[in-house]
């Protein structure tokens, strides 16, 4: 949740839901307090969800439970990036291989709209959510949302990474890839306009990612 103080605080950056829960009902109620915490703050500028908003996109009582508290209790904008569970397991086929080793098939592959469009039909369900709650759509021409915020007295540039684009497979650590070009092309479209500061979240950790993948992506973010 990113929010500015009032009363004379510094704008700051406040996190909130990071509890771990293992049920349905746990999940909404995290997600009810996230809402809570928004609205306490009033001075919110936006709420950045990031990932897993369901544990499975398949489940009709997981999505209506989301429903519940989604999006009439966020007051603030809300921005999104997808998770591994944002990935419908039940659109990868064992057919469709996407084998992403080293950097020059990383380089290939967010090279090639067309690649980049197929890869994206597992966030399906995903990605209709978002074009109905928020009347954007993330597509192979725009995959990653990129926003510019006002936060109190700061100008906030905010890029949504997808880290999931491998993350369909259960071992998937170690393995993931987010895509240097397409980093490359939001920080550039934001520092054409002067943030004060560039915010770049999402769902994995680097930790998570692959080693070809973390040497060319971390320097990027330094410019975050």
């Amino acid at each position: 949740m990113v929010n500015a103080a009032s009363g004379g605080e510094r704008d700051k950056l406040v996190e909130g839901g990071t509890e771990r829960v293992g049920s349905r009902a746990g999940a909404v109620r995290v997600l009810a307090q996230v809402a809570a915490e928004a609205a306490a703050a009033k001075a919110a500028k936006a709420v950045v969800v990031a990932g897993d908003l369901v544990n499975s996109w398949n489940s009709a009582s997981q999505i209506s439970s989301f429903k519940q508290v989604w999006p009439a209790r966020f007051a603030s904008p809300v921005h999104l990036v997808p998770g591994n569970h944002d990935v419908d397991r039940s659109r990868v086929s064992r057919r469709f291989v996407l084998d992403i080793p080293d950097a020059s098939a990383a380089e290939e592959f967010f090279s090639e709209r067309e690649d980049m469009a197929v890869a994206l039909r597992r966030f399906k369900p995903f990605l209709q959510f978002h074009q109905r709650v928020f009347k954007s759509t993330l597509d192979a021409d725009a995959p990653l949302p990129v926003r510019r915020l006002t936060i109190g007295s700061l100008t906030i540039g905010l890029i949504g990474l997808n880290t999931a684009w491998l993350a369909h497979e259960a071992d998937h650590g170690g393995k993931l890839v987010v895509g240097r070009r397409l980093l490359t092309e939001a920080l550039e479209q934001l520092e054409a306009r002067s943030p004060d500061l560039i915010l770049a979240i999402g769902h994995h950790p680097p930790s998570a990612w692959a080693p070809f993948e973390r040497t060319l992506i971390e320097p990027l973010l330094s410019r975050c």
